[in-house]
C-alpha cells in the first residue's frame, strides 16, 4: 500500500472511531493524546 493509501485508510479508521465515541469520551481521549504528545516533546527537548 502506498503511503497516501495508508494515510487515507488511517484517516478513515480515526473518523469512524471518533464518530462512534460519545462527546465526553472523545474529549477525554483528546486530552490523553495531548498529554502523551506533550510528554514526548518534552522528553525530546532534553
Amino acid at each position: 500500500m502506498s503511503s497516501d493509501g495508508a494515510k487515507s485508510a488511517w484517516r478513515a479508521r480515526v473518523l469512524a472511531a471518533r464518530a462512534a465515541l460519545p462527546a465526553d469520551r472523545l474529549a477525554a481521549a483528546a486530552e490523553a493524546v495531548d498529554r502523551a504528545v506533550l510528554g514526548r516533546l518534552a522528553g525530546a527537548a532534553r
